[in-house]
C-alpha cells in the first residue's frame, strides 16, 4: 500500500524549480490524456535555464519508439539532440563536430 501512496502522492511538477541550474528537456504529446499538456507547459514555464520544450503531434504513448510514428521520431531526434548538445555542455566538454543526418520519418522508402 505504500507503494500505491508514493505514486498518487507523486508530483514532479511541484519542484521543477529545483532542478536548474541543470538542463531541462521536456517532451509533450499535444493529445496527451494521461500527462496534461497544459501542466507541462506550466510546469515548463516555472522552471529555470536552460530548458527545452518539443510538443509533438498525438497522444501520451506518441512519443515512444514502439508507436512507429512520425511523433516518436521527433522524439528520439529532440532526445538526441538533447544528450549531444545540452548535456555535453553542462557537463563542460567541448561539442564534438557531427553530422546529423534527417528524422527516419524525413526519408523517402527506398532511403530506409
Amino acid at each position: 500500500m505504500s507503494s500505491l501512496e508514493a505514486i498518487l502522492e507523486h508530483a514532479p511538477s511541484e519542484s521543477v524549480e529545483l532542478i536548474a541550474p541543470r538542463p531541462l528537456p521536456l517532451i509533450l504529446a499535444k493529445d496527451d490524456e494521461v500527462s496534461s499538456p497544459d501542466l507541462i507547459r506550466e510546469a515548463f514555464a516555472r522552471a529555470g535555464e536552460p530548458k527545452r520544450l518539443r510538443e509533438v503531434e498525438g497522444r501520451h504513448y506518441a512519443v515512444y519508439p514502439s508507436s512507429g510514428g512520425q511523433s516518436a521520431d521527433e522524439a528520439i531526434h529532440e532526445a538526441t539532440e538533447w544528450l549531444g548538445r545540452d548535456l555535453l555542455l553542462f557537463a563542460g566538454h567541448s561539442l564534438p563536430t557531427v553530422a546529423c543526418g534527417p528524422l527516419p520519418s524525413e526519408l523517402g522508402e527506398d532511403e530506409h
